[in-house]
C-alpha cells in the first residue's frame, strides 16, 4: 500500500525531529530549530490536513516507492526532508529559488551532506535574529572542511575598501556573516545583520596604483606594457583570524608565504575612480607572473624576497594553476559570474580557497584549494 498524505508528511518530520545530529556534523540546537521551522510551515501552510493543497504537497514528497519497501541508509527520509526544508524557505522567502519541484529530483548519493546544510539553513531562519548557528558555522563547519563546505554551499564576500593602518600590514576589520536565502548563499559583509567576526581583510587595489607599476600617468596606452610589480603591499595575514577579500571579476589574487607568514594581494585590471587605464584580466596575470616583455613580475615589497610569488589570474597563473579560474561561458562581472576567495589558518600558515558562483544558477561552479 502507498503512503497517505499525513502519513508522510508526519513521518518526515518526526525523521527530521529525530535525525542523527553526530552523523551530520549538526547541533541538536539546529535540529530542534529546523523541526519547528518545518512544523510552522506546514501548520500554517496547510491547516487542513484533508484539503487538496495538503494532499498535493505530500505527493510531491513522495518517491514513487511504496512506503514498505527498505530504505537502510534512510536515504529517501532524507531527500523527503530536504523538499520539506527548502518548500519552508521559499515560503518564508519568496526569492528563494526552489532548487526541487519534488523530493525525487533530490540526488540519494548527496541527500546525507545536503540534509546537513539545509538543516543549517533552516535552523539559521528560525533563530533569527540570534546568530548562534551562523557562530557554530563559521567556528567549526566550515573551517574544518573548508573545499567541502565550498562545494556545497554558495558564497559572497561583500569587501572593504580601507586599508591597514600606517605603519602595520595587517588589515583586521570587522565583518558580519549570514545566510541570505534570496541567493541561497552565504555572505561576508561590513554592515549587520548577521554575526560578527574579525577577519583579514585583502583590499582590492588598482593595478596602476601598485608603486612604480606606472610612472607617470600622461600616455596610459603605452604605461600597459610598462614599469614593475615589485612594489604591491602585501596585506600580513595575522595567523589566527579567517581572510576575505572582496569579490573577483577578472581580478589576480597573489599569496607569498615567508618564514610561516602568510601575505596576499587582491589586484584589479579595473578601472578606478578618475583613471581611463583599465587592462585584459589575462593580460594582467601574466604581467605578475613575469612572462610578459616590458613589465617586470609581481612580488611584495614588504616582505624579505624569500618564498614563491604565487598569482591566480583569469586564464592564467602559476605554481599548480598555470590556468588561473576560468569562468566559462559566463561573462564575469555584471551581476552574474562572480569568484570568491577565503582562507583559513592552518598548515604551515594559511589555507586558500576559491569558489566560482553564478547568482541566477544554483549549481556550484570550480572550487580549488589554492594555496
Amino acid at each position: 500500500m502507498n503512503k497517505n498524505a499525513a502519513v508522510r508528511v508526519t513521518e518526515t518530520l518526526n525523521f527530521l525531529n529525530n535525525v542523527n545530529c553526530v552523523t551530520l556534523g549538526i547541533t541538536t540546537a539546529q535540529r530542534t530549530n529546523a523541526h519547528t521551522f518545518a512544523q510552522n510551515y506546514i501548520t500554517n501552510t496547510y491547516p487542513v490536513t484533508t484539503s487538496n493543497a495538503y494532499k498535493n504537497f505530500s505527493s510531491k514528497m513522495s518517491l514513487g516507492i511504496h512506503w514498505f519497501n527498505p530504505d537502510p541508509n534512510n536515504r529517501r527520509k532524507m531527500c523527503r526532508c530536504i523538499f520539506l526544508l527548502c518548500s519552508a524557505i521559499n515560503a518564508a522567502n519568496m526569492n528563494f529559488t526552489m532548487p526541487y519541484q519534488n523530493a525525487s529530483q533530490v540526488s540519494q548519493a548527496t541527500a546525507e551532506r545536503e540534509l546537513a546544510n539545509y538543516i543549517r539553513k533552516a535552523s539559521i531562519m528560525q533563530e533569527a535574529p540570534a546568530t548562534t548557528t551562523l557562530q557554530q558555522i563559521l567556528g567549526t563547519a566550515f573551517p574544518n572542511n573548508p573545499l567541502q563546505f565550498l562545494q556545497e554551499n554558495k558564497i559572497m564576500v561583500f569587501g572593504s575598501p580601507v586599508g591597514p593602518l600606517l605603519g602595520t600590514d595587517i588589515n583586521l576589520r570587522n565583518f558580519y556573516f549570514s545566510y541570505n536565502p534570496s541567493n541561497d548563499r552565504y555572505e561576508f559583509r561590513t554592515t549587520a545583520p548577521g554575526h560578527q567576526i574579525q577577519a583579514n581583510s585583502v583590499v582590492a587595489v588598482h593595478w596602476a596604483k601598485v608603486p612604480g607599476r606606472v610612472t607617470a600617468f600622461s600616455n596610459r596606452a603605452v604605461e600597459l606594457n610598462a614599469g614593475t610589480f615589485t612594489g604591491i603591499q602585501g596585506i600580513q595575514l595575522d595567523g589566527m583570524n579567517m581572510m576575505v577579500t572582496t569579490q573577483f571579476s577578472g581580478c589576480s589574487f597573489c599569496m607569498k608565504e615567508e618564514a610561516g607568514t602568510m601575505y596576499c594581494g587582491h589586484i584589479s585590471p579595473k578601472v578606478s575612480p578618475g583613471d581611463s587605464g583599465g587592462m585584459d584580466g589575462t593580460l594582467l596575470a601574466r604581467q605578475l607572473c613575469g612572462v610578459e616583455p616590458y613589465v617586470v613580475g609581481g612580488d611584495f615589497a614588504n616582505t624579505g624576497g624569500l618564498g614563491v610569488f604565487h598569482v591566480y589570474g583569469i586564464n592564467y597563473g602559476n605554481g599548480a594553476f598555470p590556468g588561473g579560474y576560468d569562468f566559462g561561458a559566463s561573462p564575469p562581472g555584471g551581476g552574474q559570474t562572480y569568484m570568491s576567495i577565503v582562507g583559513f589558518p592552518g598548515g604551515t600558515s594559511y589555507r586558500i580557497f576559491s569558489q566560482i558562483t553564478t547568482n541566477s544558477q544554483v549549481t556550484i561552479g570550480n572550487v580549488n584549494q589554492i594555496f
